[in-house]
């Protein structure tokens, strides 16, 4: 990536520079195109990835559009935890790129596949998620399908519909994340 004429550096950021990582851990790595618009740069790194990595999927998050630019990347069908975060940053911020832009490059799927995964690391670090995890429940679930769940019943059922929706390979990454809850079909 830094061999892009764009890219003025690369940093390693969050848990893995901390030194606080576990198990679930991502890298997220920071890019500054400073001089160039971050938003239109963070449309690129699927393809440039694409060209020398075997790629399972790519997740924009449009949720933190326009003020934060991230796109994550899955790697590896036997580690699900596996994603390489990139968070497109530059002076001046620029914030071109809109929600329905970074949707329209995004499958539906790996999205919530992604943060399904993301919901589950969180929840087995014990950390306050219900919130996160009844939002992606209810646009991929009915309510009645939730409703006097727990949250590991909800997220187990969440994985569910997503497996049965979804193609190989992310069909086994929802049947592995949902082994992590304990829960086998």
């Amino acid at each position: 990536m830094k061999e892009n004429p764009k890219v003025k550096e690369c940093n390693l950021n969050g848990s893995l520079a901390n030194g606080d990582f576990d198990k679930y851990s991502d890298i997220d790595i920071k890019v500054d195109v400073s001089g160039y618009d971050n938003g239109k740069f963070m449309l690129m790194p699927p393809d440039i990835i694409k060209e020398i990595y075997n790629v399972i999927y790519t997740a924009f998050a449009p949720g933190l559009l326009p003020y934060v630019y991230v796109v994550s990347f899955a790697f590896s069908k036997d580690d699900i935890f596996s994603f390489i975060d990139f968070e497109c940053i530059a002076t001046p911020h620029m914030s071109a790129v809109t929600i329905d832009e970074a949707r329209k490059h995004n499958g539906k799927k790996s999205l919530f596949l992604k943060l399904s995964i993301a919901n589950t690391k969180h929840f087995l670090r014990n950390e306050n998620c219900h919130n996160d995890i009844l939002t992606i429940a209810s646009l991929v679930l009915n309510v009645d399908e939730i409703q006097d769940k727990d949250d590991k019943e909800i997220l187990i059922c969440t994985l569910n519909r997503l497996e049965q929706n979804c193609e190989y390979p992310l069909k086994d990454m929802a049947s592995k994340c949902r082994n992590y809850l304990g829960f086998d079909k």
